[in-house]
């Protein structure tokens, strides 16, 4: 079970902001208009999120429907205690009492609401020319949004900066790495939608002292049905994108205490 380290990524990440200062970060007025480019691709990103975390409660529920259906009624004619016990013990019942334990819990976890979160940058690059895919740019938006999956309707901020320099420790538990549906527009114009998984977020430097973020990307067979990095690519092997958006998978349990009233956090 995922939980979020406030401490590290939202404390610190007003300070990291104001250190970066604007080698890396796009002013306000740039600010305006690339949400403006997005706003239209946001419904489409969420929902190809929300589509594959439903197909996942429907796995686990249908799992726990499974075991359930294998648990055995108690034996009225069986009073004795160590009888009781040789005859889970003959059939299983333990290791099936115990899975079916495991299930329910990831279950009620993914029911939970949780946190996603929402990036932009101008100027992406796709590098699918080495051996594990990138998307990179220095001209990343400075503010990464927090927001709370539904019921809840929390939203914060934490900075760009501070985002990338935490997400391998956010995301390095069983879970696994993110989910992340990502937008490209060329000309005004949409190029489409993709989800793949980050499975790493770096920093680096770049030309003339200007600081790149960047993620590796690991595409399941799963993903590719749907649309392909190499349909988003065109044949290419690097491609330089107007603009970009990420709407990244849960990175969070919401745990009582954590999230506030708006503008609390």
């Amino acid at each position: 079970m995922r939980s979020l380290n406030f401490a590290t990524l939202l404390l610190p990440a007003y300070a990291a902001a104001a250190a970066a200062g604007g080698a890396s970060i796009n002013d306000d007025n740039a600010t305006s208009k690339l949400i403006n480019q997005h706003q239209f691709l946001t419904f489409q990103a969420l929902q190809a999120l929300r589509e594959s975390r439903q197909k996942r409660l429907l796995e686990l529920e249908v799992s726990s429907s499974s075991h359930e259906s294998r648990e055995l009624k108690p034996d009225s004619a069986k009073s004795a205690k160590n009888d009781s016990k040789s005859s889970k013990a003959q059939c299983g019942c333990d290791m099936v009492e115990a899975e079916l334990a495991d299930v329910k819990a990831k279950l009620a976890a993914l029911q939970q609401p949780q946190l996603l979160f929402t990036q932009a940058a101008d100027k992406c690059v796709l590098d699918m020319s080495g051996d594990t895919p990138t998307i990179e740019s220095k001209n990343f938006h400075g503010d990464t949004v927090i927001f709370t999956d539904r019921p809840l309707t929390n939203e914060n901020t934490t900075s760009t900066a501070s985002w990338f320099n935490n997400f391998n420790e956010l995301f390095n538990d069983a879970d696994g790495w993110p989910n992340t549906a990502m937008t490209f527009v060329n000309d005004d114009e949409s190029v489409g939608v993709v989800v793949t998984a980050f499975v790493n977020g770096y920093i680096k430097d770049g030309e003339d002292n200007q600081t790149i973020y960047g993620y590796d990307l690991n595409q399941s067979e799963e993903q590719k049905k749907v649309k392909s990095l190499e349909e988003i690519m065109g044949g290419k092997d690097k491609v330089e994108f107007d603009h970009c958006s990420f709407f990244i998978d849960s990175g969070g349990l919401v745990e009582p205490g954590q999230i506030q009233d708006p503008g609390g956090w």
